[in-house]
């Protein structure tokens, strides 16, 4: 995927919400649905390690799993949630609350990060306007692995979404960083 097509898929969704969000409000939207696929793309690989880790180390009652957990994840986090994209569209009825567990799911390090988006008003405003399914089923078609996106073509392109992208980028590359590589 080339810069232009980030951009007109960025775009896209613009075109799916504009009837009702405000121009300046997509960037609520858009940007964090565009952190979260990046971190589920990331997290992929090892999701169903870190799930087992986790029931495992539940079962011999430790306290404190997170450094176990981003061992496995191989990352600075991690997320604990049943859900990735694929299952959250799985069960659409209940697609505005499993979205909000997937979030929950995510390791302390990165729901700070992601609590800046302040998501949750807009989860609802997605899912009372009928447009939460559409919009994340857009997002799940798009892979954003850094495999398939390096990091300075995202960089690039998360930038063409809001000004206020380059802040958020910035702290979530500062606590994803792994060996060197930013995740978003």
């Amino acid at each position: 995927m080339n810069h232009s097509e980030i951009v007109s898929f960025l775009w896209g969704v613009a075109d799916l919400i504009r009837d009702t969000f405000k121009r300046g409000k997509y960037q609520d939207i858009i940007l964090p649905l565009t952190v979260l696929r990046r971190l589920d793309c990331v997290l992929a690989d090892t999701k169903k390690k870190v799930l087992g880790k986790q029931s495992e180390l539940r079962g011999k009652k430790l306290e404190n799993l997170d450094p176990q957990l981003r061992k496995i994840a191989g990352f600075a986090f991690y997320n604990t949630s049943r859900y990735d994209f694929e299952k959250l569209l799985a069960d659409a009825p209940h697609l505005a609350a499993n979205l909000r567990n997937y979030i929950a799911g995510f390791s302390s390090n990165m729901r700070e990060v992601l609590e800046k988006f302040d998501f949750d008003n807009t989860i609802s405003k997605l899912d009372e306007a009928g447009l939460l399914f559409q919009v994340l089923e857009r997002f799940k078609n798009v892979d954003l692995h850094p495999d398939k996106i390096d990091n300075p073509r995202w960089a690039r392109s998360s930038k063409s979404c809001s000004a206020s992208s380059t802040r958020h980028s910035t702290r979530i590359r500062a606590s994803t960083s792994r060996r060197g590589t930013w995740c978003t």
